[in-house]
């Protein structure tokens, strides 16, 4: 099925092998500072959705369908949405334009697979959205300038799918959901830590 092979380009092992590239890409092309603020940005925006997952699992606004907000929408928004602002440096109007597109594109294509396959909720994919887009603008405030030249677009497609295949070859699918919802259940819940709880 398209939808599932196109919502495993959100899969947090991919994103996270595409962020640590992008680190290493800053690191040589913007300096310290630009990297240092997409490693930080990346661990938080990490350690957000993980805590929003785990506290509405225990927590959960059913009246709003709430229940778990999107891991793989807030992930895209947030990595791929790194490798547009670089792509946007791109010295050739035409490419910046192009790349920019598809990239936003493709964050709309899986965001959109997780409502079509019935993982997540209209609220919860855009409560994903919104974490990864805040992260992302708070490493924009603190990178500082980013170098105006030719990102690597190719090359990065290259490796997130061969990455991504390897994974389905071999059936490794991480997936923290199941423990997040235990302790959301027997630690968050059962404690009374909930509102009203």
């Amino acid at each position: 099925m398209l939808l599932y092979r196109i919502t495993e380009f959100g899969n947090v092992a991919v994103l996270s092998l595409l962020g640590l590239l992008l680190a290493i890409w800053l690191q040589r092309r913007a300096g310290r500072r630009a990297a240092l603020a997409w490693s930080v940005s990346l661990l938080a925006c990490t350690a957000t959705i993980a805590a929003s997952k785990l506290y509405f699992l225990g927590c959960p606004l059913s009246h709003l369908g709430l229940r778990s907000p999107s891991g793989h929408a807030g992930f895209s928004a947030f990595v791929y949405g790194g490798v547009i602002l670089c792509v946007a440096q791109d010295p050739l109007p035409w490419r910046r334009r192009l790349l920019s597109s598809l990239g936003c594109a493709w964050i709309v294509a899986i965001a959109w697979s997780r409502y079509v396959m019935h993982v997540h909720t209209p609220i919860e994919i855009l409560s994903g959205l919104a974490i990864g887009g805040v992260f992302l603008l708070l490493f924009v405030r603190h990178a500082g300038p980013l170098p105006h030249r030719r990102f690597p677009f190719a090359t990065a497609v290259f490796l997130v799918v061969v990455c991504t295949l390897a994974f389905w070859r071999f059936g490794w699918r991480p997936n923290l959901e199941h423990l997040l919802h235990f302790i959301g259940r027997h630690y968050i819940r059962e404690n009374g830590l909930c509102p009203g709880g």
